[in-house]
């Protein structure tokens, strides 16, 4: 996954010089040199390594920490964020979501190169982020031989539904102004939800969008059930795989992650334009 990126970039590994590589559950004895892990088995033997827990929001977090260090440190040109994880240690439910409101966990890894000089097609317009730490959770989430915990972690958060609408509103409010944008702005192409299950958007999710936006909603990408850290990284990559997704002048995507516990974060890309054939053409 990351030597593909770094291909597609034009970029190899030894000019990494930013390694983050995001997770959100125990992955075995190792998960914690994980990171080290991959950047040596990717050759990337230059990098700077940094391994990301935040949950769902992980990805996110590490394209959050890339860009605060490339806006600090103009030295900084080629970083490389990546998010796995794997849930086949929890229990069997995970897979069909039986008490789950639809959230079904997939197993799945993603990556994103980030430069400052090697152009791409997606610009980077806003990152935000904001967190409201108030949702129980129990040891089984992260524990491979505790209890079921899935279905019930995803019901205290629906508990908190209001304060998850409310950091929804938050990120998305702040992505626009940092785009300088309204809601019903025509340069707004889609948003991009994190792959968490129509029972559990119907019912969090999409009540915090403005009106405006939730008509843009995309569904691309959502068959794959919740690739834990993954799912704003892949929403990327699917949009590299894609035309350009609305009408002439809309440019904008917003993409929306949310972490259990709960975080938020939203990342504003500009499309410059495709710089492949779409494969949909």
């Amino acid at each position: 996954m990351t030597v593909a990126g770094l291909q597609q970039a034009g970029l190899t590994a030894e000019q990494v010089q930013l390694l983050v590589l995001a997770s959100g559950f125990d992955n075995g004895d190792e998960w914690r040199l994980a990171p080290f892990h991959l950047a040596r088995a990717c050759g990337a033997v230059r990098a700077t390594v940094l391994g990301v827990q935040q949950m769902s929001c992980g990805g996110a977090a590490g394209i959050e920490h890339v860009v605060a260090r490339m806006t600090a440190d103009i030295a900084l040109e080629h970083a490389v964020v990546v998010a796995g994880d794997s849930f086949a240690e929890l229990p069997a439910e995970h897979w069909t979501s039986a008490t789950g409101e639809g959230v079904a966990l997939e197993d799945g890894a993603a990556a994103v190169v980030l430069s400052r000089v090697v152009p791409g097609r997606f610009h980077i317009r806003s990152v935000t982020s904001c967190g409201a730490p108030v949702v129980p959770l129990p040891a089984g989430l992260v524990a491979a031989d505790a209890a079921p915990a899935v279905g019930d972690t995803v019901k205290q958060h629906l508990v908190h539904a209001w304060e998850m609408r409310r950091l929804i509103s938050t990120v998305i409010r702040q992505a626009l102004e940092d785009i300088g944008a309204e809601p019903d702005d025509p340069s707004i192409a889609d948003v991009r939800l994190p792959r968490l299950g129509q029972p559990f958007l119907r019912a969090a999710v999409l009540p915090a969008l403005p009106p405006p936006l939730r008509a843009k909603v995309s569904t691309a990408g959502q068959d794959t059930g919740h690739l834990g850290s993954g799912d704003l990284l892949a929403d990327l990559a699917t949009l590299h795989t894609e035309a350009s997704a609305g009408p002439p002048g809309a440019s904008v995507s917003l993409l929306l992650s949310l972490g259990t516990g709960m975080t938020a974060s939203c990342v504003a890309v500009h499309d410059t334009g495709p710089l492949r054939p779409s494969p949909h053409s």
